[in-house]
């Protein structure tokens, strides 16, 4: 089961998005997904302030993907302690992805930001 997100808004500042991850969207609605809280500055905002968010749910993680598209270089964090699923990238992607993963796939079709990966010890 695949959830996309596009990206709608372009943040003005980096925006720390540690929320997605499968681990955060498995078991969701798409609604709730959408309400997912995100860090720019000092404001909470929710996901879809920037993303468009559709796609399938699903309750197994081994099954859930999550497919971005556009340019999320000022969007950081994405994949951020990952422990399971796939994260797929169409364009470049912001600092620290993947950090401190654990277990899943993340395949990005551009650039990565500084520190990807960095404490990683599972996954690929």
């Amino acid at each position: 089961m695949t959830i996309r997100l596009r990206i709608i808004k372009q943040p003005d500042i980096p925006v720390e998005a540690d929320v997605i991850t499968p681990s955060h969207f498995v078991g969701k609605k798409i609604e709730e997904i959408r309400e997912l809280s995100v860090h720019k500055g000092n404001q909470l905002l929710p996901l879809r302030t920037f993303f468009e968010v559709d796609g399938e749910p699903t309750k197994d993680i081994s099954e859930l993907k999550i497919e971005i598209e556009g340019d999320v270089k000022r969007i950081k964090y994405i994949g951020h302690q990952m422990d399971g699923g796939k994260i797929e990238i169409h364009g470049d992607v912001g600092m620290y992805l993947g950090s401190q993963m654990k277990a899943g796939r993340i395949h990005v079709h551009g650039s990565v930001g500084a520190w990807a990966a960095a404490e990683m010890c599972g996954g690929n």
